[in-house]
């Protein structure tokens, strides 16, 4: 159990990773203190292969040990660490070993325990003169042809490292004397090989590192989450280097962090107090006294960041542009495909870019966008499922459902493993079958689960899209970065679409395929192109990239110096559906971001001409919070680009510091002066209420005459007394349209209406002008 936390970046400078610890021995085995057994074919220059057959290096010398405070370390208590080129048959760890220790296919010789790595596979075993046992066992992904596997042993525990990720452990080792060693076999006849190219032995460190500075730790508090961040340390002067962070709430263990210092807790509830106790861990499991964070989390108020498009929302914009008229945010969103289901029924596959990728509070920078292979700030989902859990034993707290716009949900409402939400959303997840319903029949099995070293590791995507009589649409993800390539679903990277069009593409059992998408080679491999096989317009022959700086939007912060990220700069368009091999193309969108790195969208050009840009500026909230919001767009009025209307502004009545949780108002005005439109929220009330739109006028100008007035009143659903439990759900229960508000020809309407717990109309009363 882990509790999910976001992609943060922050403020403060990172420690260094290795400090200047000291080993016995690093190089490759000799015949000098080392006794050899079984046969191995040992190049002293390039390395140690094992070919056909089995063989062990044993460590004759003892182990050097440390004294910190009085106290000596154990000469059996050490690290073992391997470099490997091309892992591809067993390689081993010796600890606490025999002299004549070796290990071969249902084999062993000596006493010893072992560390072995077999094909994505590590294993802990133990041999007692011969006889064999096995201690436990993890599969691990493959990131490349050069693996380093690390075990450290002390007292009864052993902690199991592959590139620098603890991935097993054991804490009731039996053995408790013998050397260090390494070995390997391999488990069939071929002519294969692995080759170790160093070899570490070195003494158990048992100083703690630094403790974490108390007076640097942060906070970004909102009635749902609390996050922390906090100043990197670095272990001892002569220690191993920190790697992680064990973090407790109220006493509790909650998670650990593994390289930047910075925590978010979804799982908070709103009005109570949490105690938050920080450790920082060394690599040879040394903790530091900890330091601890109060956060007293707030009754009332929202988040005033809001991503996405969301149902109870309020939006100007037009060409794919949604502009939030109540966060500022910028959600640009272009369709790529449209997967049909048998009934004539689709579903929405495009992508999708948010603004609001960086908040500051409490002194501290936060990066919340992410790239998953789109490009920094960037989506292409369906939809998606994230658990949060509240602690290691606790379960999930709560899910939330993101949609293809990037706007989430929180599904906190549980009934029976049946989780609902009460943000206007007519869905629930069925946490007992992995299946996420909608109110039309509709339902989604999620089969993906994004795993290994990716961004949003734990998120569940669709695999099936089902209607309520059986139709289907089939969607495929790519493998996680850091698995192997056939460990599919594992990854928010759609590969394939297959729907009622899919056509036959080989293979046995056989494939049938409407969509495919091809990625690049990159860390986070991203999306290159997209191919279609039923000769339609839905193809993307190119997606281009750049790799850029990445820094915060609020002034310059050494902590991201060198720090890079990648841009989603153009998308290459089709004239027309591949009826060939070979189409043409129409022209392609470029996007241009701001020259900071924060990787605000600052213009969108059109593939057949034309463009659209924003400004932005930084809003001051209250409690010094930070966001960046669009304050001006601009449009160009003909294809080329040479003419352009704007600025369109963006203005609020409160002022820098005086904005609360969400801003009072928002007014818009026409780029020619005549013409204006004004927003006007809810700020006060229940938490439901806060950040709804209270009223809209349309103006002559910002300070002219009001043409409409519109005014809106809000209510709950009564809520559904059966399982799935929804609601209760705001919705607009009445309208009141005025016009020539103020004059003589003052005219009103009124619209009354009333939902049930499903968002279904029961009735509803219509009173035209003066009537």
């Amino acid at each position: 159990m882990r509790i999910r936390r976001a992609s943060f970046i922050l403020a403060f400078t990172p420690c260094a990773l290795w400090a200047t610890y000291s080993y016995d021995f690093t190089g490759l085995p000799s015949s000098s203190g080392w006794t050899a057994n079984g046969t191995v074919d040992h190049d002293y220059s390039s390395g140690i292969d094992f070919y056909e057959d089995s063989g062990s290096f044993i460590y004759q010398p003892a182990v050097s040990t440390e004294t910190v405070g009085g106290i000596t370390g154990s000469a059996n208590d050490y690290e073992v660490s391997m470099t490997l080129s091309t892992p591809s048959s067993t390689v081993i760890e010796f600890l606490r070993a025999s002299s004549n220790a070796m290990r071969s296919n249902g084999y062993a010789a000596g006493s010893f325990i072992s560390v072995e790595y077999t094909s994505g596979t590590i294993a802990i075993k133990q041999s007692v003169s011969g006889t064999l046992t096995q201690l436990g066992s993890v599969t691990v992904g493959y990131s490349g042809s050069t693996q380093t596997l690390r075990s450290v042993i002390w007292g009864t525990t052993l902690w199991v490292f592959l590139n620098n990720q603890l991935v097993l452990t054991n804490t009731s080792l039996p053995a408790t004397s013998g050397q260090p060693g390494i070995g390997g076999f391999l488990s069939n006849d071929d002519y294969w090989a692995t080759n170790i190219t160093t070899v570490s032995i070195g003494h158990h460190d048992i100083a703690p590192p630094i403790a974490p500075n108390q007076s640097s730790l942060r906070a970004s508090i909102l009635p749902a989450s609390v996050s922390l961040a906090w100043e990197g340390v670095p272990d001892d002067s002569v220690g191993v280097g920190v790697y992680r962070y064990n973090v407790l709430r109220n006493g509790t263990a909650l998670t650990n962090i593994v390289g930047t210092p910075v925590l978010t807790d979804s799982t908070v509830t709103a009005g109570s107090t949490y105690t938050y106790t920080i450790t920082a861990v060394d690599f040879h499991g040394n903790t530091t006294p900890p330091v601890s964070y109060t956060a007293v989390v707030p009754t009332a108020g929202i988040d005033p960041r809001r991503t996405g498009t969301y149902v109870t929302g309020s939006y100007w914009g037009g060409g794919g542009e949604q502009v939030d008229t109540l966060s500022g945010n910028l959600n640009f969103s272009i369709p790529l495909l449209k997967p049909m289901g048998r009934t004539g029924w689709s579903v929405s596959v495009g992508l999708s870019y948010n603004s609001q990728n960086w908040v500051q509070d409490g002194g501290v920078n936060w990066s919340l966008g992410t790239d998953t292979g789109y490009g920094y700030g960037w989506t292409l989902q369906i939809g998606s499922v994230t658990p949060y859990y509240a602690g290691w034993t606790s379960g999930v707290d709560h899910y939330v459902f993101t949609d293809g716009s990037g706007a989430s949900y929180r599904l906190d409402q549980n009934n029976g493993g049946i989780w609902t939400s009460l943000q206007g959303l007519y869905v629930w997840f069925d946490a007992n079958t992995n299946k996420l319903h909608f109110k039309d029949g509709k339902f989604w099995v999620m089969g993906c689960v994004s795993s290994g070293g990716e961004q949003d590791a734990g998120t569940l995507f669709p695999t099936i899209i089902e209607d309520a009589i059986g139709n289907q649409v089939l969607v495929t993800y790519q493998s996680a970065a850091g698995l192997p390539a056939s460990v599919t679903n594992t990854s928010a990277r759609i590969s394939a679409i297959e729907d009622v069009r899919a056509v036959y593409n080989g293979g046995y059992p056989p494939t049938y395929t409407t969509y495919s998408f091809s990625y690049n080679n990159d860390p986070i491999p991203h999306l290159q192109s997209v191919a279609n096989y039923i000769h339609s317009s839905e193809t993307f022959p190119s997606f281009q990239y750049a790799t850029v700086a990445l820094a915060p939007p609020f002034g310059s912060d050494s902590s991201y110096s060198g720090l890079t990220t990648t841009h989603l700069t153009g998308i290459t368009m089709p004239a027309a559906g591949p009826t060939s091999p070979t189409y043409t193309t129409a022209g392609k969108y470029s996007f241009d971001y701001d020259s900071a790195g924060a990787a605000e969208l600052m213009k969108v050009t059109f593939p057949w001409g034309g463009h659209v840009r924003w400004d932005y500026a930084t809003a001051t909230y209250q409690g010094g919070r930070l966001l960046r919001e669009v304050t001006n767009r601009y449009l160009a009025a003909d294809a080329a680009g040479s003419i352009e209307w704007g600025p369109y502004p963006f203005t609020h009545s409160d002022s820098a510091g005086t904005i609360a949780t969400v801003h009072a108002d928002t007014t818009l005005a026409d780029a020619s002066g005549i013409g204006a439109k004004k927003w006007t929220f809810t700020t006060s009330g229940s938490p439901w209420e806060i950040g709804l739109a209270a009223e809209f006028l349309q103006l002559s100008a910002v300070s002219g005459t009001v043409m409409t007035h519109d005014t809106y009143t809000w209510s709950q659903t009564p809520g559904s007394s059966v399982a799935p439990k929804i609601g209760p759900i705001p919705y607009i229960s009445q309208k009141v349209h005025v016009i020539d508000e103020g004059t003589a020809d003052a005219q009103s309407a009124l619209t009354t209406q009333i939902e049930d717990a499903y968002g279904n109309l029961l009735t509803e009363n219509i009173y035209p002008f003066n009537n």
